[in-house]
């Protein structure tokens, strides 16, 4: 090859933004082979954070997308240690390690500030005091916390939630915008759902108490329910824009029977969410889906309730009939056992009204702060009455344990944020004169609402990855809302609609200078 030839070559490469990327992230990720050894698969973990970071400097929209999508396939491996903090001398012999999850967030936290500098996205919302407040209140939560280092590894996690919040909410501008982040939104569970039919298949679920309650790619089989949520709402919404024509699908995909495509992905979502044998998710499901069948199909939502009540009253008779002729009765079934409420569902709850009776006696001596972001398991040893319950010290409930962990005016704050999304959605969605603003807003709403319910019994909280995905679903249908709004003068494309007059007059006062100019031509 000519010198010509390979000096051409060079340019290309030179010219190339991802080249020059990947060549930074290569030398990152043998200067850290170099300082902290690690072992040959932390490494390679490392190796693929290094490679693909730089990317997000030059493609920060793509990134983003990307990330969310990502985080729910890396969920099961969130504990694997990747770098180890030996080396400091501080805190070397508590033998700390950030693992797969800690690294995502804090490298997160680093590109969110760089975003924040460069394009210096300040959402306008009614919730935007109350974030602020449960920020500051986490902040101080976690100075005076009874373990400040392990109360600020747990606040990461909900300052990655405000940058995921704050980014969604800048890249969405208009309808192809939200189209493109509800799209990533739903993609998220592909892979879930591939290794989650891998465990039905080879029943490698989990097996405690209920066989082979399917988790997918996460750590437990509520939190893969608690995605498949999301991941219903995200289709339901890209079902209802593209019914709508406010899909930027490409045409490919817009030529298939796209709403009989959807009913399939619908089927399939609800059948893999009734496997996860998770009765909090399906009362979230139901509140989701009643709120929509409500507001848009009543008499169908009507004629469905109608035909659920009378399979449950004829169930016994059904069931007896089916006993005598084949000798199988349906009450063998896992799942029929899991919607009824037996001893032991009844049991469950007990336990948990107890476990709150129990801790609710630190409420007495709560700081102004609370005790720490993340440190309810180690309020919860003191207060056991039971050996038992020391295999479980979650809250099971999240205003419980922000109230133990950051106090009153911390969880009084978060709640009022989701409150006001929940309200900002749904308010929109009744004063909207366009049928796929109604539509899209109301999933919206009923979503966050149905979050906010579900929290009261369940640990939300912990599922870090379908977090992400619904604080990026409230963030971007906020921008969405932000932006279709008339008097919004961020929008340069509605000057025209914001004030017609004004500029009317001015292609007027245009036509007679020019007429004034040219007119012995006349």
């Amino acid at each position: 090859m000519s010198n010509m030839g390979i000096r051409q070559i060079c340019a290309i490469f030179a010219s190339t933004r991802w080249f020059i990327a990947l060549v930074a992230g290569v030398i990152a990720a043998t200067a850290a082979y170099i300082l902290f050894s690690p072992d040959t698969i932390a490494f390679a973990s490392f190796l693929l954070l290094s490679l693909l970071f730089p990317l997000a400097f030059y493609y920060p929209r793509q990134a983003f997308l990307l990330l969310l999508m990502a985080r729910s396939v890396v969920d099961i491996a969130g504990d694997i240690p990747i770098i180890s903090l030996s080396f400091l001398p501080l805190i070397s012999l508590r033998g700390i390690s950030l693992n797969l999850s800690a690294t995502l967030g804090i490298l997160l936290i680093g590109w969110g500030l760089w975003y924040f500098m460069k394009y210096w996205p300040l959402p306008r919302f009614k919730g935007k005091m109350a974030l602020m407040i449960f920020f500051i209140v986490g902040t101080i939560s976690v100075m005076t916390s009874m373990d400040i280092m392990e109360s600020g590894q747990e606040f990461i996690k909900f300052i990655n939630l405000i940058w995921v919040f704050i980014i969604a909410f800048d890249i969405v501008k208009d309808w192809r915008g939200y189209w493109t982040l509800i799209s990533a939104l739903a993609a998220a569970i592909v892979v879930p759902l591939i290794v989650a039919s891998a465990q039905l298949i080879s029943g490698e679920g989990l097996s405690y108490e209920i066989s082979n309650r399917l988790m997918g790619t996460f750590g437990h089989p509520n939190t893969f329910a608690f995605a498949l949520i999301m991941a219903f709402s995200a289709w339901l919404i890209m079902g209802e824009m593209w019914k709508y024509k406010r899909s930027s699908c490409p045409s490919w995909l817009c030529s298939l029977r796209t709403k009989a495509t959807f009913r399939i992905v619908y089927t399939v979502l609800l059948c893999f969410l009734l496997l996860t044998y998770t009765r909090g998710a399906w009362i979230g499901l139901s509140i989701l889906l009643l709120v929509f069948g409500f507001r848009f199909t009543w008499r169908k939502t009507t004629a469905v309730l109608v035909s659920i009540a009378l399979t449950v009253s004829l169930f016994p008779l059904f069931n007896s009939a089916l006993y005598s002729y084949t000798g199988f009765d349906l009450t063998d079934s896992q799942l029929v056992r899991r919607f009824s409420t037996d001893e032991e569902d009844m049991t469950s709850w007990a336990w948990r009204v107890r476990s709150w009776k129990e801790i609710s006696v630190k409420l007495h001596s709560l700081p102004w702060f609370g005790y720490g972001v993340g440190m309810y398991p180690k309020v919860r040893e003191e207060t056991i009455s039971y050996i038992t319950d020391l295999k479980s010290r979650e809250a099971h409930n999240d205003y419980m344990r922000l109230t133990i962990e950051i106090g009153y005016l911390g969880v009084i704050s978060y709640s009022l944020f989701f409150i006001l999304m929940a309200s900002e959605f749904l308010h929109r969605s009744v004063t909207s004169q366009d049928e796929t603003e109604k539509r899209v807003f109301t999933i919206a709403g009923a979503t966050v609402a149905a979050f906010i319910i579900m929290s009261i019994a369940d640990n939300i909280l912990r599922a870090t990855a379908v977090n992400w995905l619904l604080w990026a679903l409230m963030g971007g249908t906020l921008g969405l809302s932000y932006h279709l709004r008339p008097h919004t003068p961020a929008f340069p494309s509605q000057r025209s609609v914001m004030n017609p007059v004004r500029n009317n007059k001015k292609r007027l006062l245009t036509g007679m200078k020019y007429y004034e100019r040219h007119k012995t031509n006349f």
